[in-house]
């Protein structure tokens, strides 16, 4: 009995050992990503930028980044005629979308409708929200992006179904004005 209560102590052990090296590993990683894109941030100086649609791809999608900080970050997401995002939320978060052209429908829990847009309308995506948008209109879906990051907390994104685009095949475009003279 003493060995099999031994036993049971050292196979608990090792499974506590496992996990909090998994959990070491986790922390490692998160602070890795975390200091990654505070470092991907600019400096605190003044960004000039601008926006031109990309090139068309048959299907698919586009972003262009515009600009960044440690606590907000702008693009423009262009989705082709047809395409639709997953249904996914963001944990410390706050999502601003904003139609440039083309129509936007915006569903959240249970796919119920929360906006049909069209240009110059646009939605507040509060934190840890679920919600999936698609275009809805007869062409290309070209939405303003501005993210508000809570960095008190973690800061992730979650999908609740799959990724309706390979993440490999989204290109990205830098919104960024490069000028002669600086600020």
């Amino acid at each position: 009995m003493l060995q099999e209560l031994t036993a049971g102590l050292q196979s608990l052990g090792e499974q506590l050992r496992a996990r909090t090296r998994g959990a070491r590993s986790f922390v490692r990683r998160f602070q890795r990503l975390r200091s990654e894109q505070v470092r991907a941030a600019p400096t605190m100086e003044p960004v000039l930028f601008g926006y031109a649609k990309p090139p068309a791809r048959s299907q698919g999608k586009e972003v262009v980044r515009l600009c960044q900080t440690t606590s907000i970050r702008a693009s423009v997401q262009v989705l082709r005629k047809g395409s639709e995002e997953n249904p996914h939320s963001h944990e410390g978060v706050d999502g601003f979308w904003w139609v440039v052209r083309g129509r936007a429908r915006f569903y959240g829990e249970e796919d119920v409708l929360l906006a049909e847009l069209g240009p110059h309308e646009g939605i507040l995506i509060p934190r840890s929200t679920r919600y999936w948008f698609e275009s809805a209109g007869s062409q290309d879906l070209e939405l303003l992006q501005v993210l508000g990051y809570d960095r008190r907390g973690p800061v992730d994104r979650f999908d609740h179904a799959p990724r309706n685009f390979d993440r490999s095949m989204i290109q990205v475009f830098d919104g960024k004005i490069q000028r002669e003279q600086d600020w």
